[in-house]
């Protein structure tokens, strides 16, 4: 699967998504006297800190491997005449990481940023699920964007332990995706999960459970 979505979600937007063929540029867990990023992190918090916070293919189980993750710079997928949300709220600091499974057919992305102050990450989280409310959408998988169905958002805030948080399920031809945004404090992340549809379920992590794990690691 030769994908390009490894934007979305780190746009999510929660993201495009990051898919198979994504090479992910911050990778592995901390290793010994690695920095770890805390829930509320400062404002002298590195990029170095918050690449040790992501998750590895360790932490998704065996059968997958790092990815190149490419950020995105398109609109989200209800707002495709809206600023994308970089350019709408910058990020003082970022990191994110792509990861696919060795047997095809699904990929992981996840990207934390981090923003000036709580109320500005409140914004950000709202401004994605403005991005992702709506029935159908434009979203870029494999090249030019393509119509995604949307459906309702799922408050997830209390099942993941965050200050925020929600995830949505949408569909195109060939992929279902899930895409997700949670804050701790002045941080953002954003989360996609995509697999073919031809992949089943039970072959892969659940995508909110994986949510759950990331905000810990974030949080240890």
């Amino acid at each position: 699967m030769n994908t390009n979505a490894c934007g979305l979600i780190a746009v999510l937007v929660v993201a495009p998504i990051a898919l198979a063929g994504c090479d992910s540029s911050s990778g592995g867990g901390p290793g010994p006297g690695t920095p770890t990023l805390s829930s509320q992190p400062s404002s002298s918090t590195t990029q170095d800190e918050i690449a040790a916070a992501l998750l590895t293919p360790t932490d998704l189980g065996a059968g997958f491997t790092k990815a190149e993750f490419r950020p995105s710079s398109n609109p989200l997928p209800c707002l495709p005449t809206g600023a994308p949300l970089e350019e709408k709220f910058s990020a003082t600091v970022s990191a994110g990481t792509a990861l696919v499974s060795n047997a095809g057919g699904a990929s992981f992305s996840e990207e934390v940023r981090l923003y000036p102050d709580e109320a500005t990450a409140q914004q950000v989280v709202a401004y994605i699920s403005q991005g992702l409310d709506c029935r159908t959408g434009q979203l870029a998988l494999t090249g030019p964007a393509q119509t995604i169905d949307i459906g309702k958002q799922q408050d997830i805030t209390s099942t993941v332990n965050a200050d925020g948080a929600f995830a949505v399920q949408t569909s195109a031809p060939r992929f279902n995706i899930v895409l997700a945004a949670a804050r701790l404090g002045r941080s953002v992340t954003l989360f996609a999960f995509l697999k073919t549809k031809s992949t089943p379920d039970s072959a892969l992590p659940n995508p909110i459970q994986v949510v759950a794990k990331a905000l810990d690691k974030i949080r240890s």
